[in-house]
């Protein structure tokens, strides 16, 4: 303690004040990602409630994020069981074609990617019948 200075004193309040200024900036910046986020899944989902087609929207985890409601009927379902269910439990059938098989008849998948080739999400379109990719599994 005998080292410490007035110019020390103050050198270490000033870069402990412009530390808490970076992290109130970062925070302030995760909290507008997390609003923007909620806002685009917010409208993705009230588009695909305006959607006549049977569609699905999951994340780059396989999960149903957002589906329609022609999608979940045509599943014997309710839309809100179907999210946050992953593609595996409900489209058995289906999780193979991301693996590089075809879809089954009745599906069109559209895969998106990420820079580094990595799956980011996908959309999942069935054919306005009911034996569409393959069988449904229910949910308990």
């Amino acid at each position: 303690k005998h080292e410490l200075t007035a110019d020390k004193l103050f050198t270490a309040v000033i870069a402990a004040l412009r530390g808490y200024q970076d992290i109130r900036t970062i925070e302030r910046f995760r909290e507008n990602a997390f609003g923007q986020l909620g806002q685009q899944l917010g409208l993705m989902d009230h588009l695909l409630q305006l959607c006549p087609g049977p569609l699905a929207v999951l994340g780059a985890d396989m999960v149903v994020s957002s589906c329609s409601e022609p999608f979940a009927s045509q599943l014997g379902m309710d839309r809100r069981d179907l999210i946050g269910e992953p593609l595996d439990h409900i489209l058995p059938d289906l999780a193979g074609a991301l693996a590089g098989s075809p879809p089954p008849h009745g599906c069109t998948l559209r895969v998106h990617h990420d820079e580094t080739g990595a799956i980011a999400g996908v959309i999942v379109r069935l054919e306005n019948d009911s034996t569409a990719c393959g069988t449904a599994r229910g949910m308990p």
